[in-house]
């Protein structure tokens, strides 16, 4: 998926998971080596006003059956 940090305007690729609580998270990837460098819960950068510009089709389900269908991917 690829998220807009509304304070920045800078975006970046991130990769969507569950954790251990059923809680969606968002890894920031490395641009060169795509390992996952850090993690942030969804719901709170949502909050934060960050931004979903891209979600594959997988994503987008997994948003869905976790609250944030419609409307959360811009």
């Amino acid at each position: 998926m690829t998220i807009v940090v509304a304070a920045s305007g800078q975006t970046f690729d991130a990769q969507l998971e569950e954790d251990a609580q059923g809680n969606l998270c968002l890894y920031q990837l490395s641009r060169s080596t795509g390992e996952a460098l850090v993690c942030w819960g969804l719901a709170t950068v949502l909050r934060l006003g960050w931004r979903i510009v891209w979600a594959s089709p997988t994503e987008r389900a997994q948003l869905e059956a976790h609250g944030f269908g419609r409307g959360w991917v811009q």
